[in-house]
């Protein structure tokens, strides 16, 4: 995703536990990644810009998306028709 000085639209949840999954728990309506259709909520996140989350807390997830810059870079997992409780929810716009 290259956000051109706007917001991804992606809420990430998941816990501090380290080999929990980080997950997407909502899109902004209209934001940059519904725009795509690549992202849903639902999905797991497994990397960000080439960095793996395996064995790593939700914060870490977090700094990773504050410090991406322009062009952000997602690996994940699709997860059809899953619900995952909602621990720590932090949106990134």
């Amino acid at each position: 995703l290259k956000r051109f000085n706007g917001p991804l639209g992606i809420t990430i949840s998941g816990t501090e536990e380290p080999f929990d999954p980080i997950f997407i728990s909502g899109l902004t309506k209209k934001g940059l990644a519904e725009r795509t259709g690549a992202i849903h909520i639902g999905d797991r996140v497994l990397a960000i810009n080439g960095v793996s989350l395996k064995g790593k807390p939700l914060s870490e997830a977090i700094h990773l998306l504050q410090v991406a810059g322009e062009s952000v870079t997602l690996k994940i997992k699709k997860q059809a028709d899953r619900t995952y409780p909602l621990f720590g929810i932090f949106a990134f716009e």
